[in-house]
């Protein structure tokens, strides 16, 4: 059995023990396990399950109900309603157990219900939803990426490398990021490629690739000189297609940084 039909043999078997109980009124699939075809080796079991109001924490904390329950290496609480839960053979399943009160107010995209026995999906589609790529506001984005490079290359250079270098490979790299995929136009052969509302790092490789090794490049370098590349990153991709390229704010960041 390949990795994807594996993988879907697991989905079927989840959706088919969680039915079993009389508490869980729905199931959410989120993700690549909503769109199977986008499943690989490193993808995730990712979903919402749905259960009666006042059993959620007997869902989060008892977890007989998944399928190869004997096969949980360990389980960690990672938010007031969601679990990573990791199996033995390395399997990662990530989910939040809610109530259909709760699941109302949860964002999903993309999403699949497998499972509903109280209008979860009229829930779902009632959910609030990510904010488009059209809405980004380009120069915003673009000065705070200007701005965290700034403070986080300070860091970096009185000595704070791990604090500077959060700065610069994080939130520095998502804010262009960000600007990257609102301005740029992805070639016709990642035309297919599937961006996430939630994370502008995942799957940008996939829609510019041309940008995405670029950052790549600059993300292995140490932070001072990650901060620079990741301002050449901007003077190669952005400059040439942004009418409105605040080049003299760049110029300005460029001569703090130094060569």
């Amino acid at each position: 059995m390949d990795v994807r039909a594996r993988f879907e043999e697991y989905t079927r078997r989840l959706v088919r023990s969680v039915a079993a109980h009389d508490d869980v009124e729905g199931l959410v699939l989120l993700g690549s396990t909503a769109e199977p075809e986008r499943v690989d080796e490193w993808s995730d079991h990712d979903f919402y399950l749905v259960v009666r109001e006042g059993t959620q924490e007997r869902f989060r904390t008892g977890l007989e109900w998944l399928p190869d329950a004997a096969l949980i290496a360990f389980a960690v609480r990672e938010t007031a309603h969601g679990l990573k839960v990791v199996l033995r053979d390395g399997h990662v399943l990530e989910f939040a157990v809610a109530s259909p009160a709760e699941v109302a107010t949860f964002a999903g995209s993309p999403y699949v219900v497998a499972l509903d026995r109280a209008d979860v999906a009229t829930r779902m589609a009632a959910a609030p939803t990510a904010p488009p790529a059209a809405g980004v506001d380009v120069l915003r984005e673009f000065r705070l990426f200007l701005a965290t490079l700034l403070i986080g290359t300070g860091r970096a250079r009185r000595g704070e490398e791990l604090a500077g270098g959060q700065l610069v490979r994080g939130a520095a790299v998502e804010h262009l990021a960000r600007v990257l995929s609102a301005l740029l136009a992805p070639p016709a052969s990642a035309a297919a490629a599937v961006s996430d509302p939630f994370n502008a790092l995942r799957r940008f490789e996939q829609a510019h690739p041309e940008a995405g090794e670029a950052l790549g490049d600059a993300l292995a370098r140490p932070v001072v000189p990650c901060a620079g590349r990741l301002l050449a990153v901007v003077e190669e991709h952005l400059a040439p297609v942004w009418d409105g390229y605040p080049a003299a704010e760049v110029a300005v960041v460029r001569r703090v940084l130094g060569d």
